[in-house]
């Protein structure tokens, strides 16, 4: 599968590493329009790099999103009208009717549409929801 990375900052960074290292994935594109950021990949990977995601698009199957929340939903929106699978950072986007909207959109396009949520695995959240009943208040320091 082509995947591009869209957003080249620290967790876009991890995705792209991550990704160049897995069987079956073709790392086909980094997108950021901070030239400094991709510049700094250079070392690391030889993806073609763009300033802007629409460009690294025509090249990909799905996209990694690791862009600043405000900018989620018109960045999955493109990529879900161009029929590409989406991974995003969370939160999904900045509003409740946004992610509805593209929710629906991906269920029309019979696409994926995934964002990532990687603390529900972590072995003390799922230690932790065993004695949890009804919070009123959480405090976390990491």
């Amino acid at each position: 599968m082509k995947v591009c990375v869209i957003g080249i900052g620290h967790m876009g960074r991890i995705h792209a590493e991550k990704l160049r290292d897995m069987a079956g994935v073709t790392l086909c594109g980094l997108a950021d329009p901070d030239r400094d950021s991709l510049e700094q990949t250079k070392a690391r990977h030889t993806a073609p790099r763009f300033t802007d995601h629409k460009q690294a698009l025509s090249l990909a199957q799905a996209a990694v999103i690791a862009t600043p929340t405000e900018t989620h939903y018109a960045i999955a929106k493109d990529c879900l009208e161009r029929g590409i699978h989406v991974f995003m950072e969370k939160p999904i986007t900045s509003t409740a009717d946004q992610a509805r909207e593209l929710i629906e959109l991906a269920r029309r396009k019979h696409l994926i549409l995934q964002v990532g949520h990687l603390e529900r695995f972590s072995p003390a959240f799922r230690a932790a929801l065993g004695t949890i009943k009804d919070p009123m208040f959480i405090e976390a320091q990491r």
